[in-house]
């Protein structure tokens, strides 16, 4: 690709000199390069969720540079919920020797995510739940800014929308930006092959989604946040910045990349009255700080 990125470069470069249009013509090779794209397979079985995040492979291989990891396959050690990673940083939890970092470089080395998860109990199964308790502190300190996310659920009979949205919720909270998920019939019998018509089913399902998280993932603007986002960033950092209880990696963290100071998590030009908007909040969550 890197090859094909510098072939094209010197085809427009040749035509630039050609024409004389060197000064109007700005070329940016970091638009001419793959997104990256992450699927997390969350099921504990080599089952409906392994072959669907396989077909998920073929349908993007052309498109985008891809990696996928089966959290089956990984030594993620149970989260004992002792809080050492929000009260003292992440780098002090006692279990982070394992793989979960493995799994966050790949969250940051990619500019989207697609997460292929099976209903269990109107639930995310466990390997998945115990991955979000072992990353809490990124409820504290988002970073996953700019990266979208598409959750896929596996069911056999309901409630997957709900599970979609949890997992939306969740990565929102960490930075991304949710696409709607999608949900799709896996079989509620192990043994039983589905039909013909429900696998072209799923795979219409699953094509309406891709095309929805393709379109979000080449969004040149960046995204502008919406007020709840807006307010929950302000309440967050007026808190952390005044509050006495206030947890150090917290204030460490927000300080050295100047949120105390910013209109948001990252650059975005808010109107005359969204920045009003803004600093009134700010005041409100002050006083409502320092009367604590």
């Amino acid at each position: 690709m890197d090859f094909m990125c510098i072939k094209i470069k010197k085809i427009i470069k040749q035509f630039v000199e050609e024409t004389k249009l060197g000064k109007e013509i700005e070329l940016n090779i970091e638009e001419w390069k793959m997104k990256k794209i992450l699927i997390i397979e969350a099921s504990p079985r080599n089952g409906y969720c392994k072959a669907i995040s396989d077909d998920i492979l073929k349908q993007l291989g052309d498109i985008y540079e891809l990696d996928l990891i089966s959290l089956r396959d990984l030594n993620i050690d149970s989260c004992t919920g002792c809080s050492i990673c929000l009260f003292a940083g992440s780098s002090k939890c006692p279990l982070r020797n394992d793989d979960v970092i493995i799994v966050l470089e790949k969250m940051m080395w990619a500019d989207g995510i697609i997460f292929v998860v099976p209903n269990y109990s109107l639930g995310v199964p466990a390997l998945l739940k115990n991955l979000f308790d072992r990353l809490a502190y990124l409820f504290h300190r988002p970073r996953l800014f700019h990266k979208v996310i598409l959750p896929v659920i596996v069911q056999g009979v309901i409630g997957g929308k709900k599970i979609a949205d949890y997992i939306n919720k969740v990565m929102g909270y960490w930075g991304m930006n949710p696409v709607k998920g999608v949900v799709v019939t896996g079989g509620v019998y192990l043994n039983k092959e589905k039909s013909s018509q429900l696998i072209q089913k799923d795979k219409h399902t699953i094509g309406v989604g891709l095309k929805r998280f393709s379109q979000e993932i080449n969004r040149t603007k960046v995204k502008s946040p919406s007020n709840l986002s807006l307010i929950v960033f302000r309440m967050a950092r007026t808190s952390i910045k005044y509050g006495e209880d206030a947890l150090p990696p917290d204030k460490a963290y927000y300080q050295k990349l100047g949120w105390f100071e910013s209109n948001y998590y990252y650059d975005v030009k808010l109107n005359p009255f969204r920045k009003i908007v803004g600093i009134c909040i700010d005041k409100i969550a002050k006083r409502m700080v320092m009367k604590v």
